[in-house]
């Protein structure tokens, strides 16, 4: 029987899969600045996830941590999207 945090530490690697590749595209296609601020939401929604997963296993501060980090990932993309 798999673990109850196992599904959304299998949701943080396809969040980060996504970004990456988000952030690859945004990279070679200059003009797809839309995919760069996607890519930094991918990422700040697995380290959502990834603490949410530490959240299940009984240990609250690195979720804490965590949606700190996605919080002002999510803040300074948009600030400097709107900059852009």
């Amino acid at each position: 029987m798999k673990n109850s945090f196992e599904k959304f530490f299998r949701l943080q690697y396809i969040m980060m899969a996504i970004s990456f590749a988000f952030g690859i595209i945004s990279i070679w296609r200059k003009d797809y600045h839309f995919l760069l601020i996607l890519s930094c939401y991918a990422l700040a929604f697995s380290f959502i996830f990834e603490g949410i997963g530490y959240y299940v296993r009984n240990q609250p501060t690195i979720l804490f941590n965590h949606l700190i980090r996605a919080i002002l990932l999510i803040v300074l993309a948009t600030y400097l999207f709107i900059k852009i």
